[in-house]
């Protein structure tokens, strides 16, 4: 499987940092979102399969808004 890294980033006071890494599958890929929050020192993943008859840009805007709406609702 290959696997490419998105360097992680924080919002705000950078209390929750996201790290976002896809790895290459047959048939599509596979969007790893991992969410660590320092101040309770607690990590959550959640994955994805993109087809490969789906827009991958378009899929992973959808993932990102996704997880943004996770995140506020988790503060």
């Amino acid at each position: 499987m290959e696997k490419n890294k998105v360097k992680g980033f924080c919002l705000g006071n950078c209390i929750n940092v996201f790290y976002f890494t896809i790895y290459g599958a047959n048939g599509g890929h596979i969007v790893e979102v991992m969410r660590y929050d320092e101040k309770n020192d607690n990590e959550r993943a959640n994955r994805y399969i993109i087809a490969d008859n789906e827009s991958l840009t378009d899929s992973i805007g959808r993932i990102v808004t996704m997880e943004f709406l996770r995140w506020f609702i988790y503060l």
